[in-house]
This record gives C-alpha cells, sequence and structure tokens, in this order.
C-alpha cells in the first residue's frame, strides 16, 4: 500500500491528465514564440510528467523540477541526465529559494494539504510566478480527509484548504475533469 503521507501522491497521473497539462504548456510556448519559457514543477516526484514536458520544449527552454523526496531525486535525474535544460532540486519547496521568475508553474504539491502548509506553499508560488504566467494545479476530486484514517489536524487541513480555495477562486481561468485519472483529479489553470 502507498503511504499518501510518504509519497504525497496514490498513483502517477494517467496519461489522459498529463496531455491537458501538456495542452497548456503549449498555449503558453505559443503565446510567446521568440521568448524562452522558463517552467517550475513543484513536487516533481520521479519525474513522469516532466519526461513528457520535455518533449515539448524548445532548445531555448528550460525546466526546473524541486522534489523532496530522495528516492524520486534520483530516479528522475537517471531518466533525465542527458537533458540540459532540466535542473532538479532535491529540497523543500518551502526552503526553495528561485533566481528567476517562471512562466509556467505546475504545482502538484497541493494533492497532499495533509502534511504540507499550503499557505506558504502558494504565497511562493505566486511570488515566484511572472506576472501573466501560468499556474496548473492537479488535486484530486471529492474529499481527501475520507483517504487519511485518523485525522487529528482536522482544522489544519481545513484552513489549508481554504486558503488553496480563495487562491483558486481568485486566479482561475480554467478547470478540466480528468476522470481517466487514479483518482480522478481536477485540471485547474491558473492566471496571475
Amino acid at each position: 500500500m502507498i503511504s499518501i503521507l510518504k509519497e504525497g501522491k496514490l498513483f502517477d497521473y494517467s496519461k489522459i491528465t498529463i496531455s491537458m497539462v501538456i495542452d497548456l504548456l503549449i498555449e503558453c510556448i505559443e503565446n510567446n514564440k521568440n521568448n524562452s519559457i522558463n517552467i517550475l514543477e513543484c513536487g516533481s516526484g520521479t519525474s513522469n510528467v516532466t519526461h513528457e514536458i520535455v518533449k515539448y520544449l524548445r532548445p531555448f527552454d528550460s525546466i526546473t523540477c524541486v522534489e523532496i523526496n530522495e528516492h524520486n531525486v534520483l530516479k528522475a535525474r537517471n531518466k533525465l541526465k542527458k537533458d540540459g535544460r532540466v535542473t532538479i532540486h532535491r529540497i523543500d519547496f518551502c526552503d526553495y529559494k528561485q533566481p528567476i521568475s517562471y512562466d509556467f508553474i505546475l504545482n502538484m504539491i497541493p494533492c497532499n494539504p495533509i502534511i504540507y502548509p499550503l499557505d506558504i506553499i502558494w504565497k511562493k508560488v505566486l511570488l515566484f510566478s511572472k506576472e501573466q504566467g501560468i499556474i496548473v494545479t492537479l488535486p484530486y476530486c471529492g474529499n481527501i480527509m475520507k483517504l487519511i484514517p485518523s485525522n487529528k489536524y482536522h482544522y489544519q487541513i481545513f484552513k489549508r484548504w481554504f486558503y488553496y480555495n480563495n487562491i483558486i477562486n481568485k486566479y482561475k481561468v480554467s478547470t478540466r475533469l480528468s476522470l481517466i485519472n487514479i483518482p480522478p483529479c481536477y485540471v485547474i489553470c491558473l492566471k496571475t
């Protein structure tokens, strides 16, 4: 059994879900034809999504991946070691300090509000985003609280989701539903 508290997710995202993210990335690239795109992937895991993203990057685009799990970082580095456009950092996103602003941010951390401080994470994500930047988040559908056997942090988790939902409502441009995902999730696009 996969531990959501350890891994931050239940399963890898489906190809359909990843293609929805790619559609948003392609739109961002097309809107910046003559400029390089800087991408930040928060909670990149073993780089399954990153691996698909790099297929669409131009030679002058770049992607920075931030992942806390050492095992996942080793797998990701092994997968992407030959691509000079990819930089992978093993660090807690709350401690990450960026040298640049990003055009496209894929934030997968909020899929686990149980242990992550969404208010801190989202303040950083918004700070890292360029003006008119695109942010994509992939929250699971339904009530994630039901997945946690003992929930002694209910109030703290509720506050995190409340903050997260306020951000979504303020910046949301589009929402797509991916039912072909375990569990089903939303692909939400925000614009700062």
